[in-house]
């Protein structure tokens, strides 16, 4: 806090590895600028995304998206899927 009130930091922040219940006790304690959680389709239920959005929503607090594609694992469609999007967008990434 007191780098930030001297100016040497703009926003202070934290990425996050944990429970919802974890989440909440840090949200509470302190006014941060933003909080980066794992956001993706897969994480969304497996590390309750969902609900750490929630809380994150509820406090307005500002979410940074770590992992939004997996490490790349959800940009694999399989083989067959993979090969249709390349012939028809060769240029592009199968995650864009």
């Amino acid at each position: 806090m007191k780098k930030k009130e001297e100016g040497k930091i703009r926003k202070l922040g934290f990425s996050f590895h944990d429970t919802p219940q974890v989440l909440k006790q840090l949200i509470d304690e302190f006014e941060w600028d933003f909080v980066q959680i794992q956001l993706n389709y897969l994480d969304w239920e497996l590390q309750d995304a969902k609900t750490q959005y929630k809380l994150l929503e509820e406090k307005n607090i500002p979410c940074i998206v770590m992992e939004p594609v997996r490490g790349g694992a959800l940009a694999d469609l399989g083989e067959k899927a993979n090969n249709l999007l390349k012939s028809l967008r060769p240029d592009k990434s199968i995650a864009s």
